[in-house]
């Protein structure tokens, strides 16, 4: 139960708390949240598959007050074309987790919802779920850099758990240095079932190694900066699909982005691009290759791909998969953001159709 710790919710309970899930199985993900609101005599509001609509209409209609989403489901509230004309001023909290929140995606999310405290929650099943927690106190977007930076993070420790970014001998790296997030804890898993190899793999040395990379600041703050198997080796140099997305997303016109690793015969690997704009918005290959180079130095090649046929769907996913964006890159006249997401239980056709 220490987990629960990191979620005091008396603050988000009112005479009746709405708490909506977005599919069954992110319940393990929310459960420390559901069990605080029950405890402290909230009522929830479970939706069978995430409706943008239903969702909005619920929040206005109950005076749902707390709600755990992912970064995309936050990012197609706020586009919401209707959402200024729909009373969610009940909010009190708005809980996010499950993959990387860009910062200014967070920063417009929190302009949208003044009235809302935002937790950031990281974690994994095998950690049942939380490991970290960003706090409503580090969300601010006034005073220090070192202060306001900590809005990339994925906060600290929540009580009663060891987590640590090691290096590839499993010793401590040194504040800014990359290495794997790794935890310990009664929280931990005993071991995967009947798979004894990928449980000595995960539970080396005792500790859940995440597969995760990150840096740990002078606080103790991590910065996930992405998944060991997702880094992108271009030209020699080790680039971060997150670190890259968050520059993209610092551009007025990008809704949503992508970025993956795609072969390349000359620097071996090239970073791949998968955009989607605001409607109405323009943005030229050539201006986005200039914000990448200005704002990455390390980035070598970019090749842009552009998603201009979905709009705002009826169903939204958890998170994108970089494997299915990878592995539609060599389609020719496809636009790949069409299969790059994991789990839509409907399927929004494009617009005209």
């Amino acid at each position: 139960m220490d987990e629960c710790t990191a979620y005091d919710s008396r603050k988000a309970c009112g005479t009746k708390t709405g708490f909506s899930l977005c599919r069954a199985d992110v319940l393990p993900a929310t459960f420390p949240a559901v069990i605080n609101v029950t405890m402290n005599g909230g009522a929830h509001a479970l939706l069978q598959k995430f409706d943008l609509k239903e969702l909005i209409e619920i929040i206005e209609r109950d005076k749902v007050t707390s709600i755990v989403l992912v970064p995309t489901m936050i990012n197609f509230l706020i586009h919401h074309p209707d959402l200024n004309n729909h009373d969610l001023s009940s909010l009190r909290r708005i809980t996010y987790g499950a993959s990387p929140m860009p910062v200014e995606l967070l920063k417009k999310s929190m302009a949208a919802f003044p009235g809302c405290e935002f937790i950031q929650g990281y974690g994994q099943t095998e950690s049942s779920p939380l490991l970290t927690t960003l706090m409503p106190e580090d969300h601010v977007t006034e005073g220090p850099a070192s202060v306001i930076r900590r809005l990339a993070s994925c906060g600290r420790p929540i009580l009663g758990v060891e987590v640590e970014v090691v290096n590839e001998a499993g010793i401590p790296v040194k504040i800014g240095e990359v290495g794997e997030v790794v935890a310990r804890g009664p929280n931990v898993m005993m071991g995967y079932w009947k798979r004894p190899e990928e449980t000595r793999e995960t539970l080396r040395g005792g500790w859940l190694h995440t597969g995760d990379l990150a840096i740990v600041d002078e606080a103790g703050y991590i910065y996930l900066v992405d998944r060991k198997k997702d880094m992108i080796i271009s030209g020699g140099e080790n680039v971060f699909s997150t670190e890259v997305e968050n520059v993209i997303y610092t551009h007025p016109a990008i809704r949503e982005a992508a970025v993956i690793g795609i072969p390349d015969e000359k620097w071996g690997e090239a970073v791949s691009v998968i955009v989607t704009l605001k409607p109405g918005s323009t943005l030229s290959d050539k201006d986005l290759h200039r914000l990448l180079r200005r704002k990455t130095c390390r980035l070598q090649s970019a090749k842009i791909r552009r998603d201009s046929r979905w709009r705002t769907p009826r169903a939204a996913p958890a998170r994108y998969s970089r494997k299915n964006c990878a592995s539609h890159t060599g389609r020719a006249n496809q636009d790949i953001s069409i299969n790059a997401w994991e789990t839509y239980r409907e399927v929004c056709p494009p617009e005209g159709q």
